[in-house]
């Protein structure tokens, strides 16, 4: 996909974002022989436009939660967003179950075991827009090498085969 197709791609998951936020309704038209797209405003019964905020979830799996420490970093800037968006789900929020209807889900950490596998297709069932946070979400990184290694092998390999009877303790 080129540059311009993908710039195209965001822009559009972009605008629906803000349409469901908003609750306006799209139409095409045309102005000065161009394509645009204009949008109105859902009305509340008292005739003015009714701004909703995004329903936002964070969810950590396995990691060393550095991503939800960065967003917590943003002091002022996160505060200015609490205007625009409802945290609805994460680590600091008290639901204990991932609600329904999640507009944008922060995913940190790798998937690295069965819970974590069953937690996160629950959690892709019940948002709109799925976000990998952070190196371990995208790639695995370190969280996801350990199931690598069978933990039998491990614990041979560490306790048995690595104990030496003869060292003593470094001062």
């Amino acid at each position: 996909m080129g540059r311009v197709a993908r710039l195209h791609q965001l822009w559009q998951v972009r605008a629906s974002l803000s349409d469901r936020r908003t609750g306006r309704k799209r139409a095409g038209c045309r102005r000065n022989g161009q394509n645009e797209r204009t949008s109105e405003r859902v009305s509340s019964p008292e005739g003015s436009a009714v701004m909703k905020k995004v329903k936002v979830a964070t969810v950590w799996l396995d990691g060393c939660s550095g991503c939800h420490m960065s967003l917590l970093d943003m002091d002022a800037a996160i505060i200015a967003l609490e205007r625009k968006i409802d945290i609805v789900y994460g680590p600091l929020v008290d639901a204990q179950e991932f609600p329904e209807g999640v507009d944008v889900t922060l995913v940190e950490g790798a998937v690295s075991s069965q819970e974590d596998l069953s937690k996160i297709q629950k959690i892709r069932q019940r948002t709109h827009l799925l976000i990998s946070l952070g190196d371990c979400a995208v790639t695995g990184n370190i969280p996801s090498m350990r199931n690598s290694i069978p933990v039998n092998k491990l614990l041979q390999r560490i306790y048995v085969e690595g104990a030496d009877e003869g060292k003593t303790v470094p001062v």
